[in-house]
């Protein structure tokens, strides 16, 4: 897996293998880390997605997001 992919002559960063690659290199062990393969553009029914908006769409006040480390 690579930092940089390309697709339809594009080039785009993956995003979760850096940040995958940052919790290891910062010592999170590798069972401690779980992927829930959600797409916040495709999942619209469950996330808010900047990247899926429409330009008629206005931004929306509430966002929210979190992360949960446990020892």
């Amino acid at each position: 897996m690579q930092y940089l992919e390309t697709r339809d002559d594009k080039y785009f960063l993956n995003l979760k293998f850096i940040v995958y690659q940052e919790l290891i290199n910062n010592g999170i062990l590798e069972h401690h880390i779980e992927n829930i393969n959600f797409c916040t553009s495709c999942s619209k029914d469950i996330f808010f997605s900047a990247r899926r908006r429409t330009s008629d769409e206005e931004r929306g006040s509430a966002f929210g997001s979190f992360i949960s480390l446990s020892s």
